[in-house]
C-alpha cells in the first residue's frame, strides 16, 4: 500500500469542511470506477456513496462499471489515469490482498500504483448449502466432509475469486477436504446449487441472501458476526470453527501520485457521507455497514488480509495463472 505521507494526510483530513474543497479538486465531474459488474452490492453501495458525495463536494461523482479479470481491468485504468483526484477505484479486499497471489500477470502493482483514500464498507460472509445437502450446521458440514473426503464440492467465480477464497480458508482451518468448482458466471452456478449438483458455497451475505430467503439455498452460518439480516443464524466460531473472518471490504482509492491535499479533501467527503443515518440504513438493506477509519488504518487493514490470504493461497497450493 502507497504510505507516504499518511500522517499529513490524516492531518489535513481533520481540517474544518467549508475549506476541503480549496484542497485542490479539478472543477470536473469524479468518476468512480467499481471494477464489477451493475446491480451487484458493491456497485450499489457505490452509487449509494457516489449520490452523497455529490452533493458534499459541490461536483458529480459518476459511477463507471469496468468489470474483468476480477476486478484487475478497472483498477488498472484508475492507477493509468491522472492523479488528480477525477478518477477513483473502488477497490475491494480481493484486488488488494488476494488479486496479486493468483495472478501470473498481474496488470498493476496495487501496493505500488494505488494509494488509499478512504475505508467505505464491509460485508459480513456466509456459508450456504443446496437444499439436499446431508447436513443443517456447519458441525454436521464438517463430519459429513470428512466421512467423505473430496466428495462434496463447493461453487465459486473463480480461481482467487472471494468465493474460492472462502472455501479455501474453511479447509486449512477445519482440516476437510472439499472440491473446487469454479464458475464463469453466477446463474448456472446458484441453478446447479438449487439442484443439488454442488453442494456448498461460500460467499458474502448480500449474493446469497436471496436465494436463501427463496429456499433455493439453506444458510449454515455466518462467516464472523451475526447479521441484522439473519440474527438467528450462528457464526462459524459459535459453531466451533474460530479465526473464520471473511467479511468482504472495499475502499475507495486513487492513483499513486494524486496529491496529499487532494486525498484529504476526498476522504473527508467520505467520512462525512459516512455520518449520515440515512446512507447508513442504505448501505444495511444491501447486508453492508459503514467501515470508517483514517487512511492509516485502511493501508494497515490491506497489511493484514494480504498476508491472511497469502498463507490461504500457499496452504491450498494455488498456482498463479
Amino acid at each position: 500500500m502507497h504510505r507516504r505521507s499518511l500522517a499529513a494526510v490524516v492531518a489535513a483530513a481533520a481540517l474544518p469542511w467549508p475549506g476541503a474543497l480549496a484542497q485542490g479538486l479539478p472543477d470536473r465531474p469524479i468518476r468512480l470506477v467499481v471494477p464489477f459488474g451493475a446491480g451487484g452490492a458493491t456497485d450499489i453501495i457505490s452509487r449509494l456513496l457516489a449520490d452523497r458525495m455529490s452533493t458534499i463536494l459541490g461536483q458529480r461523482v459518476v459511477v463507471e462499471n469496468r468489470q474483468g479479470a476480477a476486478g484487475n481491468i478497472g483498477a488498472e485504468a484508475v492507477a493509468r489515469a491522472a492523479p488528480d483526484g477525477t478518477t477513483l477505484l473502488m477497490a475491494s479486499n480481493n484486488i488488494l490482498a488476494v488479486n496479486p497471489f493468483v495472478f501470473a500477470n498481474m496488470p498493476l502493482d496495487p501496493q505500488r500504483d494505488l494509494r488509499p483514500v478512504a475505508l467505505v464498507a464491509a460485508l459480513a460472509g456466509m456459508v450456504a448449502g443446496s437444499p439436499n445437502l446431508a447436513a443443517t450446521n456447519i458441525q454436521e458440514l464438517i463430519a459429513l466432509a470428512r466421512q467423505r473426503p473430496g466428495d462434496l464440492t463447493y461453487a465459486s467465480a473463480g480461481v482467487g475469486s472471494t468465493s474460492h477464497m472462502q472455501g479455501e480458508l474453511f479447509q486449512m482451518l477445519t482440516g476437510v477436504q472439499l472440491t473446487h468448482v469454479p464458475y464463469r458466471a453466477a446463474a448456472p452456478a446458484m441453478a446447479d446449487l438449487s439442484s443439488g449438483r454442488v453442494q456448498l458455497v461460500f460467499d458474502v451475505v448480500p449474493t446469497l441472501m436471496p436465494h436463501v430467503q427463496a429456499g433455493r439455498l439453506r444458510a449454515l452460518a455466518m462467516a464472523s458476526e451475526r447479521s441484522p439480516l439473519m440474527p438467528d443464524l450462528p457464526t462459524m466460531a459459535e459453531q466451533g470453527v474460530a479465526g473464520y473472518d471473511t467479511r468482504g471490504w472495499f475502499g475507495i482509492m486513487a492513483p499513486a501520485a494524486t496529491p496529499d491535499a487532494v486525498v484529504a479533501t476526498l476522504h473527508a467527503a467520505v467520512e462525512r457521507a459516512l455520518a449520515e443515518p440515512e446512507l447508513v440504513a442504505a448501505f444495511a438493506a444491501q447486508g453492508g455497514e459503514p467501515l470508517r477509519g483514517s487512511v492509516a488504518d485502511f493501508a494497515a487493514l490491506a497489511e493484514r488480509d494480504r498476508e491472511r490470504w497469502r498463507q490461504v493461497v500457499r496452504h491450498a497450493n494455488i498456482t498463479p495463472q
